[in-house]
């Protein structure tokens, strides 16, 4: 596990391995690690996806506002071909889509108040972990408030990542 504190309350932890682990397995260990930190809110991405410029910032906006989630939006690509904007939001009952964006409920890459998910396991698996994790959390009923983040703030790449912003 590595790890990097920027020194104005912000920790970066970064778990890499050689395959051995699921992202379940993974996700559940960084969870670890920030209890053992004491850290009051988290939020995972991606090696091949790409936190916006203000994706930090914003971040820091949720802590200081004390809610208990930020909303987010973000950009899906498509084997680096721009597809459809998505929204994370409070409120999202299920993964649905319209002609317009993909909505979801909040998940692992919205900043989330620890004491209120740390005690959700994503499933020991490397795919479908996340919307698992999710839907729990969702159904659980823990997260009342949401910081408005009216701007995407996160690039997820699918396929190919060909990071052409």
């Amino acid at each position: 596990m590595l790890e990097y504190d920027s020194g104005d309350n912000v920790c970066f932890i970064w778990l890499r391995d050689n395959g051995e682990l699921t992202t379940g397995a993974k996700r559940n260990q960084l969870i670890e690690a920030a209890i053992e930190r004491k850290a009051e809110y988290i939020a995972f991405h991606d090696d091949d996806d790409l936190p916006g410029i203000t994706y930090i910032k914003r971040g820091l906006e949720v802590a200081e506002s004390g809610m208990d989630c930020g909303e987010l939006y973000g950009q899906i690509y498509w084997d680096g071909k721009k597809g459809m904007p998505f929204h994370h939001y409070l409120g999202c009952t299920h993964a649905w889509q319209d002609d317009k964006e993909y909505h979801r409920p909040p998940n692992h890459l919205n900043f989330m108040k620890l004491d209120l998910v740390k005690d959700f396991k994503f499933q020991d698996k490397s795919f479908g972990e996340d919307m698992t994790w999710a839907m729990e959390i969702q159904n659980a009923g823990v997260l009342k408030t949401m910081y408005p983040i009216p701007e995407v703030i996160y690039h997820y790449y699918v396929g190919n990542p060909k990071h052409e912003l």
